[in-house]
């Protein structure tokens, strides 16, 4: 019997032995180098759970084109957080992920942000016990500014769902949020939803000692009126921090992209100061517009276009044609004929733009029978390459483009089938507002390679027949909704696509022509890309130069006397650009690139064919 005492004692300690040097390994793993990067943080108890959360993440971090890693709670614990500081300047702690929180872990973050860090607390990080019960307070509000209800309230008391209203326009435009997003009292509102409702905590600020004042971004509101803080800031730069009263990393993960996307590059880049590619070719902003032809109207709208001058090659854009000849029944006739009666039309959008298949030949019955589940995987996809196998044969070209008639897209088959047929992007009314990206379902990224487009709406309208419809709005209202739009674009060097149908053009309920305001808006559009402001590019060639720069590897390194920033990628790297924040970073425009300043950032371009580039900066 001792010497099963004693095997056993001897099997423990080698045990511990054995986790101790993995667990050593792992900081060192974390501390070494000198590659600068953004730490998202998670506790290994919930990744089972609250895994596609950390997806979500990375997912938007990949495509905003910021160097990151992920690290469970424990080996950051055990880093040394002054060192760990200097390489990785920022940490987030997701939604659900971070839930629990060891309160051993209370020290380290007061070291980490004293070093300079910079902390993002979101939702519900640190409510609970390592046990699972809600905690009467949370640590974390020394940091934040904010505290829970706690556990007094129970579970189901100390959180509620809510809207989310920002403090001002300089606010929203600050985090991020196009006005299309926002209603005339900046709360933010969805496509065909209004005002959205979030899951939110009830919580309250509260003084931090010595810390200075918490900056409120936005509240979140509830029916009864009460206000919790839902996006706040403390501090500027090194050792700030950020709370948000949102699960950005579930709704980025359940089709809701743009609160995750827009507040992580506000507090990475505009707070922090790190450096990010610009998802945008050039490092300049682009507009998509994107029509979609879905009857025989639909021909006589498009003459109408030509004839006052809205087909345009200064302005291409991407026309989305359901090709049958039938629109409720078989031999209707109702429908655009693509390959018929609509063939000469469709050889016009060609000359001034891209073709792209929209939905699967009769629009009505396709979009009834796949939204019904009357049609499975086998019938949808052949009604699809009906309808793009027309269109290829008038145009010669492969489409690669797609537009779901009616909205109805249900996902994740429809991505499936496109992707199958070698589709490369396609219109989406999920993510409204945001944009393009490689979406999110129930959890689960779609596809790594076929891009989503979201519309962007006024409000819970998006085309110009619902403005008519169910707004009456005036042309010049309209008019300001698209220019701002593009001014936004040109603000942030993002990428935004608009969307509407000819037929809007011509036939109206309200007496109301919009063609004069599309006809001013398209001469401000050639006029900016005639300045260098900015681009009209269709879905097809955004998401060419897209996949090219989520392909590209980029490092920040530091020196002794600064940093070296390079960017690789076999594909070639001309067109792609590198935004360094004035605030926190000096640069020397290398050989091969445009530099683009303005008084916050500067922008350089790779302008000539390489393959990779090495730029030296000195950090402020």
């Amino acid at each position: 019997m001792r010497w099963v005492f004693l095997i056993l004692a001897v099997l423990a300690c080698a045990t511990v032995l054995v986790f101790g040097l993995f667990s050593q390994s792992a900081v060192n793993r974390l501390t070494a180098g000198d590659d600068i990067r953004v730490l998202v943080a998670y506790n290994p108890v919930l990744a089972d759970e609250h895994g596609y959360v950390l997806d979500a993440y990375v997912s938007v971090l990949e495509e905003e084109g910021i160097p990151h890693e992920i690290v469970d709670l424990y080996t950051l614990r055990d880093a040394p957080p002054a060192k760990l500081a200097r390489t990785a300047p920022a940490l987030i702690m997701p939604d659900g992920a971070c839930r629990r929180l060891h309160s051993s872990f209370a020290r380290w973050l007061d070291e980490y942000i004293a070093a300079g860090g910079a902390l993002a607390v979101i939702h519900d990080v640190g409510i609970k016990s390592q046990t699972g019960g809600l905690l009467p307070r949370s640590f974390l509000a020394r940091h934040t500014g904010v505290q829970h209800a706690g556990s007094a309230m129970g579970n189901e008391g100390a959180h509620t769902t809510g809207t989310i209203a920002f403090a001002d326009s300089a606010s929203a435009a600050f985090c991020g949020i196009p006005a299309g997003k926002l209603d005339e009292t900046f709360h933010l509102t969805g496509y065909g939803y209004g005002r959205l409702e979030y899951p939110i905590a009830r919580s309250h600020l509260e003084p931090v000692a010595g810390r200075g004042m918490t900056r409120v971004l936005a509240w979140a509101e509830t029916e009864g009126e009460a206000r919790y803080p839902a996006v706040t800031l403390r501090g500027e730069g090194r050792g700030a921090v950020m709370y948000v009263n949102m699960p950005l990393g579930h709704l980025k993960a359940y089709s809701d992209d743009l609160p995750l996307r827009a507040l992580l590059r506000m507090f990475l880049c505009r707070v922090v100061g790190l450096p990010a590619l610009v998802i945008a070719p050039e490092g300049i902003g682009a507009v998509v517009i994107n029509w979609h032809i879905d009857f025989a109207d639909d021909r006589a709208a498009i003459e109408d276009m030509a004839a006052h001058g809205l087909l345009r090659s200064d302005v291409p854009c991407s026309y989305h044609v359901c090709a049958g000849p039938s629109v409720n029944a078989p031999g209707d006739g109702l429908g655009f004929g693509a390959c018929g009666k609509g063939r000469k039309q469709v050889e016009l959008m060609r000359s001034v733009g891209e073709i792209g298949s929209h939905g699967g030949w009769i629009h009505n019955v396709f979009a009834a029978n796949v939204e019904s589940g009357v049609w499975d995987a086998d019938s949808i996809a052949v009604y699809v390459k009906l309808n793009s196998d027309c269109l290829q044969d008038v145009t010669g070209s492969p489409v690669r483009e797609y537009s779901a008639p009616a909205g109805v897209h249900p996902q994740p088959l429809m991505t499936s089938i496109l992707e199958a047929q070698g589709f490369d992007s396609y219109y989406y009314t999920g993510d409204s507002g945001s944009a393009p990206n490689r979406s999110f379902h129930e959890g689960t990224r779609l596809s790594d390679s076929l891009i989503a487009f979201p519309i962007m709406p006024r409000g819970r309208y998006a085309s110009l027949a619902e403005m008519d419809d169910h707004l009456s709005l005036p042309a010049d209202e309209v008019l300001a909704w698209l220019s701002g739009t593009t001014d936004y674009c040109r603000r942030e060097r993002t990428i935004r696509m608009v969307y509407s149908h000819p037929y809007n053009l011509i036939k109206y309920t309200h007496d109301l022509d919009y063609r004069p305001a599309i006809a001013s808006w398209f001469d401000e559009l050639a006029d900016l890309q005639a300045e260098g402001e900015l681009k009209v590019r269709t879905m097809s060639e955004c998401a060419d130069f897209l996949r090219r720069l989520w392909a590209t590897v980029f490092t920040v390194s530091l020196t002794d006397d600064g940093a070296v920033l390079k960017l690789s990628n076999p594909d070639g790297l001309a067109g792609v650009a590198l935004s360094l924040p004035t605030s926190r970073w000096t640069v020397n425009e290398p050989a091969g690139c445009r530099r683009l300043d303005n008084e916050t950032e500067t922008i350089l371009v790779v302008t000539e064919d390489l393959d990779d580039i090495a730029i030296s900066a000195t950090m402020h």
